[in-house]
């Protein structure tokens, strides 16, 4: 054998290996409980984990995928890196496709606040949280209407002379906005639900406040087809005892068209709704069993209950966030019963009738939680909330990208692990109660604010890299070079 057949010869076998090893690579895993799945299962088109922050305790209440293919992050820094004071400051990042940062700014007055939840629309973000600054008795509702590089275009507080928390502001269909929160300064008990409608500058149309003689609050809100609302919220002064889940269906105006509680003499919890053709699918989690569980309730148009389900291990299961898929939901929160830490992230897919089809607990050695996620078309599920058990600080914010199936390799941190879970699937019957109270007018006031924007540089930490599609096609650029080299060898 000549010098140059030998040569030939090993390049062949070098292509071989890594053609086996790309194969590999895009081959579904299948890991067992608390197994580190190799970097060799990544797919070609990518996740990631990082993890952002400062020095102290930083958290993401929301997180979504957006129309240049990236994500936004909303949620607070309690940190004393380079700021003004040392009280909790609002956070809004554009991350890029890979979870890099694309930018990131602080929003503050003098006092504290948080952000609670975006929006992407046509013209950049809308963003609803709470402040203590600008003359705030204690806390108000705060309303900022930002650019898509994170300028301020508008922003204002509503609230009266105690307190009041704004959760979540929807689009509206006349150009306007639908804001979801509670208060404590109008309405008839301890704690109420209040809904605000504005404008597309922040000027009030309507507001109204509903609530019974005890504790109620605010859980989530949707806009629904026939052009009204679907409020979710947790109440005392109604149902079954403890906490239910309380929904009222809500026309365009602000007026209640039906109003049903769901629960047990227990605590029960609910965290998000999606309509569907025939209903909506209710996710909360509820103790009737026990345990915190899980719970998905499909109700019908008037608010009947058509099935429900509870999902759940020997620990405690805690849910915050759903999203529809092509043939279901994924329902997420955090778990006790399984994964490495004390509190890991858990993401359970079902079906359209409640069955499972995946579920997969996310953490490392310490507590981790999510709050918010998101669907990426077929490519994939995006989380995001924070975590004690990596980053700069005592909790930072943690965004995960999986795959469509939950999949991920966090080959840049060890102590983190993807971990298989096994929940029981069972149900109770919950008592269902009609309630009967109105929706009353408020008088809060809409008043303009100038907080201070700046740029912050956040420390990041990566638990997964990303493999792209573009890396693997320079690799198979590279091993067709080297074939025709080959070839061209044995020709000579």
């Amino acid at each position: 054998m000549n010098k140059r057949t030998l040569i030939a010869g090993i390049v062949t076998i070098i292509i071989i290996v890594n053609a086996a090893a790309l194969l590999t690579a895009n081959r579904p895993p299948v890991p067992t409980g608390g197994e580190h799945i190799s970097s060799t299962t990544r797919e070609s088109y990518g996740w990631w984990a990082r993890s952002y922050g400062l020095e102290n305790n930083d958290s993401a209440y929301i997180v979504s995928h957006t129309s240049d293919d990236g994500y936004i992050v909303a949620g607070y820094v309690n940190s004393t890196d380079d700021m003004s004071n040392e009280n909790g400051h609002m956070v809004i990042m554009k991350l890029n496709s890979d979870g890099t940062v694309a930018w990131d700014k602080i929003y503050e007055g003098d006092g504290e606040e948080s952000a609670h939840y975006i929006e992407e629309v046509e013209t950049g973000y809308i963003v609803s949280g709470t402040t203590t600054s600008f003359g705030s008795a204690y806390t108000d509702i705060w309303i900022l209407k930002l650019a898509h590089d994170g300028s301020v275009e508008w922003e204002t507080r509503y609230g009266g002379q105690k307190g009041e928390n704004g959760y979540k502001i929807l689009p509206t269909a006349d150009g306007g906005y639908i804001i979801g929160g509670d208060t404590l300064s109008y309405g008839a008990g301890n704690g109420d639900l209040w809904l605000i409608k504005i404008n597309s500058t922040g000027s009030i149309e309507w507001q109204k406040v509903y609530g019974g003689s005890s504790y109620d609050y605010f859980e989530n809100l949707i806009t629904t087809s026939d052009g009204g609302y679907l409020l979710m919220g947790i109440t005392q002064s109604f149902g079954a005892g403890g906490y239910d889940i309380w929904l009222l269906k809500i026309d365009s105006s602000g007026n209640i068209t039906w109003q049903k509680t769901y629960g047990s003499s227990e605590y029960d919890y609910g965290k998000a709704i999606i309509e569907t053709s025939d209903g909506y699918i209710v996710l909360g989690h509820t103790k009737a069993n026990g345990n915190f569980d899980f719970w998905v309730l499909k109700i019908d148009k008037d608010g009947s209950v058509l099935w429900q389900k509870t999902y759940g291990g020997s620990g405690a299961e805690i849910s915050y966030d759903m999203t529809a898929t092509g043939d279901g939901y994924i329902l997420m929160g955090f778990t006790t019963s399984w994964g490495v830490g004390s509190y890991d992230v858990w993401l359970v897919a079902i079906n359209y009738t409640g069955t499972i089809e995946w579920q997969r607990a996310y953490g490392g050695p310490q507590e981790d939680i999510c709050f918010s996620l998101d669907t990426i078309s077929s490519n994939g599920i995006v989380v995001g909330g924070e975590t004690s058990s990596f980053g700069a600080g005592y909790n930072d914010i943690w965004v995960l990208k999986t795959n469509s199936t939950g999949y991920i390799d966090f080959d840049s941190e060890p102590s983190a692990k993807m971990t298989e879970t096994t929940a029981t699937v069972s149900g109770y019957n919950p008592v269902i109660t009609d309630t009967t109270i109105t929706g009353k007018d408020t008088s809060a006031v809409a008043e303009t604010t100038t907080a201070t924007v700046r740029d912050e540089e956040i420390h990041t930490s990566t638990q997964s890299n990303p493999v792209t599609v573009p890396e693997l096609g320079f690799v198979v650029i590279l091993m067709a070079i080297i074939v025709l080299a080959v070839r061209r060898t044995f020709k000579k």
